[in-house]
């Protein structure tokens, strides 16, 4: 339960942590190279897709955390393959690839992602 409350923001209820290493920028992007563990970057990154974490949800029957932000009508309307998790300082904490989708102002997105411990 310490990890997970130590990687959300302290502007947030449940968090022990200080703001320097904990999950509060999620950007995304429309790379298609695999995931890696030496993954150091999005593979192509969106311009203006990098946006504060808006609100953690703690799971109360297992250790998982998932942080959660939208991306309005008007916000990265293109193909959409890859999405990152970092923290304020600029450090790359992880990144996931899926099949890609056309985000357009039709619709919003919500991206939740979860940490199980």
């Amino acid at each position: 339960d310490i990890m997970r409350r130590l990687l959300v923001p302290s502007a947030f209820e449940g968090s022990i942590a200080g703001e320097d290493y904990v999950v509060s920028v999620i950007e995304l992007g429309s790379g298609n190279t695999p995931e890696s563990s030496s993954d150091m970057a999005l593979d192509t990154p969106i311009g203006g897709s990098r946006k504060g974490v808006s609100s953690v949800e703690f799971d109360v029957d297992h250790c998982y955390v998932t942080f959660i932000t939208t991306y309005g009508e008007g916000e990265v309307n293109q193909s959409i393959s890859e999405a990152a998790l970092s923290n304020t300082r600029g450090d790359f904490l992880a990144r996931k690839t899926f099949l890609p989708f056309i985000k357009s102002s039709s619709f919003l997105v919500e991206v939740r992602w979860q940490l199980r411990f």
